[in-house]
């Protein structure tokens, strides 16, 4: 089943995105990356990222040429992309949700 991109929402097309889940999707940032800049952004150190820590993990994605990300940027688009990622609504965004293990 192809995915056209005009069917989806713009927060569940940026989540899939940045997953690399819609075909042709340029995925630049590598998992060490991701989970670099997902511990770097967890300031309390909780293991899962609030709205703030969320916005600082994806400028550091987007600093570092992650398309994805840069959209999200852009776009200014932080709480609809929160939104998106937080798979179970607990408010909180953990690595898990983000596609890393």
């Amino acid at each position: 089943m192809k995915i056209e991109t005009t069917d989806i929402k713009r927060p569940l097309l940026v989540t899939l995105l940045g997953l690399g889940l819609v075909a042709g999707a340029p995925v630049i940032a590598s998992a060490q990356s991701m989970e670099e800049a997902f511990t770097a952004s967890d300031a309390n150190g909780d293991g899962m990222l609030d709205v703030a820590e969320y916005q600082v993990y994806v400028d550091a994605l987007a600093d570092s040429g992650d398309a994805a990300a840069v959209e999200i940027k852009e776009a200014g688009s932080y709480s609809d992309a929160f939104t998106a990622s937080d798979a179970d609504q607990s408010g909180g965004i953990t690595a898990a949700e983000l596609g890393m293990s």
